[in-house]
């Protein structure tokens, strides 16, 4: 009877890791939203996802942001697992703010054809999408008071120097954040007409890459890449 059982087992064993090998994941094109974002919208990824049966769920996910080129690479990756009915979802990913202009989006799957097998990513599906955040009106009077605004030193041990100029006193909120958009640190400044100086304190801050976020209200008019090291 062991034998029997035995015997079954395996036959159910090498069907199910046939059927896996046959097995794909399928993507869709990502989308944006909103799907018309400006510049203080909270932007977000989002594709659909069809898992075959014996695939398993998402594992981890990356982004990179590259603001001189106008360019973001998604890296989502997934696993075999033991999901034995097929699975069709929609896996959303959270960008943040973005400044104005023409964006490019290269969403790249990882998976593996093969069950239980560790994670060992032996495929791959990219997708790309371009679109273009907007400026909104309040922000373009924002930006046309602004004549300049810099951070330095970058990369820094802690402490920031910002330097800006308005044609105006100005309301100035200064937003930092971390690679996923979560908001570690919130100023409230009162910018005069003519040049303002100001320090940023992130000697508490792990190392890495940052972002600040120059808003006036809830409009984002400037956003820079700073380092702390």
């Amino acid at each position: 009877m062991n034998k029997k059982i035995s015997s079954v087992l395996l036959i159910l064993l090498l069907c199910l890791t046939t059927y896996s090998q046959l097995s794909f994941i399928s993507v869709s094109n990502p989308s944006i939203i909103p799907s018309s974002p400006i510049t203080n919208s909270n932007i977000k990824v989002a594709t659909h996802v069809f898992l075959p049966a014996m695939i398993g769920t998402l594992t981890s996910t990356s982004f990179n942001v590259n603001y001189s080129n106008n360019l973001i690479i998604l890296k989502n990756s997934y696993c075999d697992g033991s999901l034995f009915t097929p699975f069709n979802y929609r896996d959303t990913t959270s960008i943040g703010i973005l400044p104005a202009g023409t964006w490019t989006l290269n969403f790249m799957a990882y998976y593996s054809s093969l069950p239980l097998s560790n994670c060992n990513y032996l495929d791959s599906v990219l997708k790309s999408i371009t679109f273009t955040v907007s400026t909104s009106s309040s922000l373009k009077e924002v930006a046309d008071n602004l004549i300049n605004v810099n951070v330095y030193p970058n990369p820094s041990k802690g402490i920031f120097n910002i330097n800006s100029t308005f044609t105006k006193n100005q309301n100035l909120i200064i937003i930092v954040t971390d690679l996923l958009g979560r908001e570690l640190l919130v100023k409230n400044l009162n910018a005069l007409q003519g040049k303002n100086n100001f320090k940023l304190d992130l000697s508490t801050f792990q190392e890495g890459v940052y972002f600040v976020n120059f808003q006036e209200d809830v409009t984002n008019f400037k956003t820079l890449k700073i380092i702390r090291d």
